[in-house]
């Protein structure tokens, strides 16, 4: 077939491969910090100075950004779809070519009025390229790479909402921008709303991919499920006196404003100052394993700078939603494209010994993990791997 299910190991993967404790067996000082809290705040600085605040791939922050609604660009991402289309390089899941799709959207920019507001993410919603919900491919049946697909909002982000239209708004999160169904979206928050929220005198960073936030400290209403590396307000708890268990009270924003919820997995949020460590991250990543790829973040699911996002995000890292943003995020960038293989590998290998190392190739990125054998190896999310067929191909 030309498609099949990975094995339960891929190609040069053993079982003890599947295990953190394999990796850290073989890293000098797991425990030592790597980043002090002022070289955290230095580096999130010099990631939002990588990209104009106004680009869509810009890490910004949403309470000093001054954006806005950036129509012309739009109307220029509209002329390359129009190309893309004309070229056959975008099909609808059906295999037909969208005839009539640009026209639908000049009109939707065209109806779209431009604002400046801050609102929160509800619920997991599609971050859109277009103010449209059809999926657009380059192939027909290679539906993994949906690409209209600009990122996925998840519950409990803030965005700038910088145009309304009758159905799409046009959002910036703080990590890109895009088009988003305005049902997913909180009222809007005022100056001081936004500034608690975003700033709040205490905060707790969820640790775990999947924390439920509830109405109540037992029992009640899930209000919403919070992904690995989200930053919430910590409330003082109103539980009774004697009340049981280790729920953490926080804010969030529902559909009529800011309220009361708990995390009841006290090992589900940390602080935001817990420290980085080749063990803390490692141990981390590897809970994730084997999770799904999704493109996009397409289904709530990740593709490899999502991944890296997300497990930094949850140590007060920033990084870029792009991997190529990414790969230019780091304290050092060493070019290795025209070095041999047995270079290449020295070079990361003493530059594992100094940090955390990223590997970047076009399109991709990894988190290099360390040396078995003859072989290097990283922890990346991918959607798949080609191997060659006897007789060629």
């Amino acid at each position: 077939p030309k498609q099949a299910p990975a094995p339960p190991l891929i190609p040069l993967q053993r079982p003890e491969h599947l295990l953190v404790s394999f990796w850290l067996d073989r890293v000098a000082e797991p425990e030592r910090p790597l980043l002090d809290q002022a070289a955290i705040r230095a580096h999130n600085t010099r990631v939002r100075q990588l990209a104009p605040a106004s680009s869509i791939i810009a890490r910004i922050d949403l309470l000093q950004a001054s954006t806005t609604f950036p129509r012309q660009r739009l109307e220029l991402d509209l002329q390359r779809l129009t190309k893309a289309i004309s070229r056959g390089k975008r099909l609808f899941a059906d295999g037909k070519r969208p005839i009539g799709l640009v026209a639908q959207l000049q009109r939707r920019l065209a109806a779209t009025q431009a604002t400046v507001e801050l609102r929160v993410a509800r619920r997991g919603s599609p971050l859109r390229c277009y103010a449209d919900h059809r999926a657009l491919y380059e192939r027909r049946g290679d539906t993994a790479f949906d690409l209209a697909q600009c990122a996925e909002l998840r519950f409990g982000e803030a965005v700038r909402v910088l145009g309304r239209g009758p159905r799409y708004w046009y959002v910036q999160a703080a990590y890109g921008g895009g088009w988003v169904d305005k049902e997913a979206l909180s009222p809007a928050l005022s100056k001081q709303q936004a500034a608690r929220y975003l700033r709040p005198d205490q905060q707790v960073v969820v640790v775990a991919d999947r924390a439920g936030v509830w109405s109540k400290h037992r029992g009640g209403k899930l209000l919403g499920i919070a992904r690995l590396g989200l930053a919430l307000p910590r409330l003082r708890s109103s539980r009774p006196k004697g009340g049981k268990g280790g729920a953490v009270a926080v804010e969030v924003i529902g559909a009529n404003g800011p309220r009361r919820g708990w995390t009841r997995d006290p090992r589900a949020v940390g602080a935001p100052d817990q420290p980085l460590t080749r063990a803390a991250l490692l141990q981390r990543a590897f809970t994730l394993l084997h999770t799904p790829y999704g493109w996009g973040g397409t289904g709530g699911k990740r593709d490899c700078s999502r991944l890296l996002m997300d497990l930094f995000a949850s140590f007060g890292v920033q990084l870029p939603r792009n991997s190529k943003q990414q790969s230019k995020s780091g304290v050092e960038r060493i070019d290795v494209a025209k070095l041999g293989d047995a270079a290449k590998a020295a070079v990361i290998e003493r530059a594992a010994k100094r940090g955390l190392v990223l590997l970047y190739l076009p399109g991709h990125i990894m988190l290099y993990l360390g040396r078995d054998g003859e072989h290097l190896y990283a922890l990346h999310q991918f959607s798949g791997y080609l191997t060659p067929c006897p007789g060629g191909g």
